[in-house]
This record gives C-alpha cells, sequence and structure tokens, in this order.
C-alpha cells in the first residue's frame, strides 16, 4: 500500500511539474531561441580549417647526401624524421612558400613575416609510415583568408615542402600500367557498380519492408492494434447513441418559452386575475354555504353553483384567448405586446452537449480509419513475414558476396601497385608517393557537433527557465492537491467552460507556439545544410 501511494504521489509531482513547464512555454520557447541564437552565431563565424596531405617516399641515405653528413647504416627512424623536418622547415623556405600564397600583401614587416612563419612551421606535421613513407601535412586556419583562399594555401604549402626534394625527387607511378593493371581496373569498376546495384536494392527493400525485418514481433502488434480497433468501435457506438438519445430530447424540447403579459387595468389587476378572484370569491361563499348545513337544493347553493360555472366558462374563453395570442407567436418567435419570448435554456444546453458530441465522433471516426489501416496492414505483414524476411536475407547475401569480391580485386590491384612501386624502388630513392591532397571538405572545427549540442543546450536551458518560473508560482492541479495543501474540506469543483471565442484564441495560440518552436528546428535542419553545401 505504501509502495502505491508513493508512485501516486510521485505522478502527481511529475503531473505538476509538466503542467508548470507547460504554463511557463513561453518563457522556455524564448530562452531556448537566444541560446541557440548565441550559439549558433558563434558556431557560424567560426572559420573553418582545411588541412592537405601529401606522401614521400626517402631513402636516409639519401638524406645524408643532402646535408653532407656521415650516419651509421643502423640509424634509427626517429633520427631520420629529424633530418628530414630541419630540411623542410628552414625559415627561409617557409618565408618563400608565404610569399607565393595570398597572405604575402598583409605581412608588411619582418616582425609580421616572422611571426606567420612560427604560425606555419607549428601548423606543419612530418608523420612516419611504414616503409620510409613519410605524410606532410599542413592545416590553414587564417581567418583573414576566404574559404576558397584556404583551401588553395593548404594544397600550396604541402606541394613546395614536396617540391622542396628538388631534382632528386621522382614522381611515382608509371604512366603506362601493363595489362594486367589495366585488366584488374576494369574488373573493380564492374564489381563496384554491382555493388552499388545489389546495395541499392537491399536497402530499397529494407526501407519498404522495416516493420517487418526489424520490427519486433508482429504478431502482439497486430493485437495491440485489433485491441485499439475494438476501443475506437465501442467508442463510436457509444458516441452514436449518445448524439441520438441527445437528438431525441432536442427534438420533444420547445426552443422558446412564451410567457403571456397580463394587461392590468386601474386597480391593478389583468382580466384573467379578477375572474379567478370572482371564482375563488364565489367557490368561499359555497364551502360557507355547505358549512351552514345548506344543501345542493338550496337556492342560494343553486345560485352559487351557477355564478361558479359561468365564471370557469369566462376564465376557459380567457385562457383560450391568451393560448391563441401564443400561437400567434410561436409562428414568428416575435414578442408583441401581449406574449413575451425567452431562449429555453435546456433546449441551448442540448444543442451544446449534441455539437460537441459531433466533435468528439469526428475525431473517434479518424482513429478509427486509423487502426483499420493498421490492422489490415500489419495483417498483410504476418502474412508475408516469412516471404519478405527470405527475400531480404537473399539480398544481403548477394551484397555480401559482391562486396567480399570486390575486395578481392582490390587486394589483387594493391599488390599489382606494390610490386610496381617496389621496382621503380630499386632505381629512384626519393620519389612522391602521393601528390598534395585538394582540401574539398574542412578538417575542423566541427560545426556539426557545436550546432547539434547548442540546440540540445537551448532545449535544457528553456526547460529549466521554465520549471524555476513555474516553482516561483505554483499551481494546484486537483481536489486533493487542494485538499492536502490547505487541510480543509473541499465540497465540489466546477469545470472550466470556454466559449467559442476563447477556444478560438486558445487555438490561436497554440498554433503559434507550435510554428515558432517548430521553426527552431527548422533553422537548425538549414543551418545544417547550409553547413554540408559550404563544408
Amino acid at each position: 500500500m505504501a509502495g502505491q501511494l508513493g508512485l501516486h504521489e510521485l505522478f502527481q509531482q511529475l503531473r505538476a511539474i509538466a503542467y508548470g513547464i507547460w504554463r511557463k512555454r513561453w518563457y522556455m520557447l524564448i530562452s531556448a531561441w537566444v541560446v541557440c541564437f548565441v550559439g549558433w552565431s558563434l558556431a557560424i563565424s567560426m572559420p573553418y580549417r582545411y588541412t592537405s596531405v601529401g606522401t614521400l617516399y626517402v631513402n636516409s641515405s639519401v638524406i645524408e647526401d643532402w646535408i653532407n653528413i656521415s650516419t651509421n647504416k643502423n640509424q634509427s627512424r626517429q633520427k631520420d624524421l629529424d633530418i628530414l623536418r630541419n630540411l623542410l622547415l628552414q625559415e627561409k623556405n617557409l618565408k618563400q612558400i608565404l610569399m607565393r600564397t595570398e597572405l604575402s600583401p598583409s605581412l608588411t614587416t619582418d616582425a609580421q613575416l616572422r611571426d606567420a612563419v612560427a604560425e606555419m612551421k607549428n601548423n606543419i606535421a612530418i608523420i612516419p609510415k611504414a616503409g620510409n613513407n613519410f605524410v606532410i601535412e599542413y592545416e590553414a586556419d587564417d581567418n583573414r583568408l576566404s574559404e576558397q583562399a584556404r583551401r588553395s594555401m593548404a594544397r600550396l604549402v604541402v606541394s613546395q615542402l614536396m617540391n622542396t626534394v628538388g631534382e632528386r625527387a621522382a614522381i611515382s607511378g608509371d604512366q603506362d600500367l601493363d595489362n594486367t593493371l589495366d585488366f584488374i581496373n576494369s574488373e573493380v569498376a564492374k564489381v563496384q557498380r554491382r555493388v552499388a546495384d545489389t546495395e541499392t536494392a537491399r536497402n530499397t527493400f529494407r526501407a519498404r519492408y522495416i516493420e517487418i525485418i526489424d520490427g519486433g514481433n508482429l504478431l502482439s502488434k497486430l493485437q495491440s492494434e485489433r485491441e485499439k480497433l475494438k476501443a475506437a468501435e465501442r467508442a463510436k457506438r457509444e458516441i452514436d447513441s449518445n448524439i441520438k438519445n441527445s437528438g431525441d430530447l432536442l427534438r420533444i424540447t420547445d426552443r422558446y418559452i412564451y410567457t403571456y403579459k397580463d394587461q392590468s387595468n386601474q386597480d391593478g389587476k389583468s382580466a384573467k386575475s379578477r375572474i379567478e378572484a370572482r371564482l375563488e370569491e364565489q367557490q368561499k361563499k359555497l364551502d360557507e354555504a355547505y358549512a351552514e348545513g345548506k344543501l345542493k337544493k338550496h337556492p342560494v347553493v343553486i345560485a352559487l353553483l351557477s355564478s361558479i360555472e359561468k365564471i370557469k366558462e369566462e376564465l376557459a374563453v380567457e385562457n383560450a384567448r391568451i393560448e391563441k395570442e401564443i400561437e400567434k407567436v410561436k409562428k414568428t418567435n416575435k414578442e408583441n405586446e401581449f406574449v413575451r419570448v425567452d431562449p429555453n435554456p435546456k433546449y441551448e444546453d442540448l444543442a451544446f452537449k449534441i455539437n460537441a458530441m459531433q466533435e468528439q465522433k469526428v475525431t473517434i471516426e479518424e482513429n478509427l480509419r486509423e487502426f483499420q489501416e493498421n490492422v489490415k496492414r500489419y495483417e498483410q505483414f504476418v502474412q508475408d513475414e516469412a516471404a519478405i524476411k527470405s527475400k531480404y536475407a537473399e539480398l544481403d547475401r548477394n551484397f555480401r558476396a559482391q562486396r567480399r569480391e570486390l575486395d578481392n580485386w582490390t587486394k589483387r590491384r594493391r599488390d599489382v601497385e606494390v610490386a610496381d612501386q617496389v621496382k621503380e624502388a630499386s632505381d629512384v630513392s626519393i620519389r612522391v608517393v602521393s601528390e598534395a591532397s585538394d582540401p574539398v571538405a574542412p578538417s575542423g572545427p566541427p560545426r556539426l557537433l557545436f550546432l547539434t549540442g547548442t540546440l540540445g543546450g537551448g532545449l535544457m536551458i528553456g526547460l529549466a527557465v521554465a520549471w524555476i518560473l513555474s516553482q516561483i508560482r505554483p499551481v494546484i492541479l486537483s481536489v486533493e492537491q487542494l485538499r492536502e495543501q490547505f487541510d480543509l474540506p473541499v465540497l465540489g469543483n466546477v469545470t472550466v467552460m470556454l466559449d467559442e471565442k476563447a477556444r478560438t484564441k486558445k487555438k490561436r495560440e497554440l498554433i503559434l507556439f507550435g510554428a515558432l518552436g517548430g521553426s527552431l528546428f527548422v533553422v537548425f535542419g538549414v543551418l545544417i545544410v547550409l553547413d554540408s553545401v559550404i563544408g
């Protein structure tokens, strides 16, 4: 019992927090927008860095010839790296490279040139690889240059560093590949096309039947949709019955209340009131006569009875006249000097309830159609599950087989190229393995991560702001909370009934809130697309 009470209290607290945040939703939205605007502005303002990479094959004995030093044949790779770094990163060499870049017009003093050389040296990396290969990297991140200028500068610096090798560098790769390499390249191209085709077929099939392939237990989902359909059908029958009963009651209920206006004379009484007063007076006299012991055949009693009958006839005539006036008004529903017309509250209440039930019926019918479609779809899924999974397995096997074949052909081509490079290495000790790459995409900063983190942070801060503001002026959601808060008996509660104008205003407010909230994600998507296009 204690456990159940604890869960109920927890639910009430979570409900109060959620409702409090919803009440302060505009503050949440504004806070999220402010944080995202500032964060996204900072992320977009960060310049992209571009990195170019080139690879050299270097024989350490040749390096020793360049700088005229003698070394042992067992010299370490680290020593070779230090020699190559000292050769390529000479200040004179770096100054010459800088003067060929678009930064040269801004380097007007020796101090600026020295700072630029020091920054360039920090951005250059020489990384040793297997087989006497050395990778040269340079990262251009100067925000004084445009995007295209940073790309060009990165490639220019690496190219010039590799050209420092001079006449001793030999460009790798034979211009005329042998027949074997041509054949392998043609086979690789064919297999690549088959891999792309089988992958496209597999992914298209998977996307079409994703609920069957990765959807879990289809029978349980089908059962769940059937239960939802039964519940919707019950709700449809109930609402139809309620609408019919209310409609029948509305048809027998008068739309207006008709009240006859008594026309008073000088004595302040209407004609009907005077007749009723006379009738009451004569009835009283008759009762007195009976009390005195007079019988029905007594002349006084006979006279009184005759007078009472005449007065009743007059009253009937007056009532008929009143009914006639009311019937006239009923034809036009417009007041006149005799009859007042008032709306019937019961009729209006019934009409309002019927309209509300009609709106509810539309929602129920939409849900009913949705559940019917889901049940039909899952029934078809259950029927075709085995065949679809078998077909997908076949497509996946075909793709993996083509992928393995592509890997085999790629390995063969790599073996042939390595053999060709080994052959060339016997004649050339220093050569370019790969030219300086053209940095098509930036190497940093990770704007996508910053943009996404800013969006997440903005949403979290917005929720936090809304929650803090809701705690300043908390609200009570239920009668139970009201009773616990003030320790007083609660006699009842009244539901707020919004009129049409208030409902329209509330609907417009929700649409505006949804549009502004959705625009936050739209702007995020636009920034992502622009970032991918620019990057």
